[in-house]
């Protein structure tokens, strides 16, 4: 009985902290504002996704990694070549075969997706700044937030690069 006892007191002791520390919640950490997101980019571009492709992730460690071929409809960059009408972006995740990577909390793009990426260079190529950080889809966005984006793109990163 004693075993029993002891058991049972252990258990309401576990139930009583539980319940005095609070909620159960994950840590949630607030976005960085989006002027600092687009003052630490080097690009920043507005287009919609014309194709994407699985590949090896070139390190070699077996991972598999996505590459989107951007249409650029409307640029701003610090850096980076100009008078480029498209630009391939590298996302880790994807798939090859029966060899699928996933990356919790990032949704790949799909083809159509009209977006807004905050992009800097890697030896992986241009890819958005802090992954999802870097990403706005435009398809989930209300009509009048583009406007605001705009000013503050312009203010950011200069002239705009405009493709008919």
């Amino acid at each position: 009985m004693l075993n029993h006892r002891s058991l049972l007191l252990g258990l309401m002791a576990v139930l009583v902290l539980g319940s005095l520390t609070g909620s159960s919640d994950a840590y949630q950490v607030e976005r960085a504002p989006w002027s600092e997101l687009v003052a630490t980019s080097e690009r920043a571009v507005h287009g919609h996704v014309a194709s994407s492709w699985g590949e090896w992730a070139p390190d070699g460690s077996g991972r598999v990694i996505t590459r989107y071929e951007l249409l650029i409809w409307d640029e701003r960059q610090a850096a980076g070549p100009v008078g480029m009408d498209r630009v391939v972006v590298t996302l880790p995740g994807g798939q090859i075969g029966n060899r699928r990577t996933v990356i919790p909390g990032l949704k790949p793009f799909e083809v159509g997706d009209e977006l807004l990426l905050l992009l800097s260079h890697t030896p992986w190529g241009w890819q958005p700044i802090g992954y999802d950080l870097g990403i706005l889809r435009l398809n989930d966005q209300p009509a009048g937030q583009w406007s605001e984006l705009e000013t503050l793109l312009r203010g950011a990163l200069g002239q705009a690069r405009v493709h008919p």
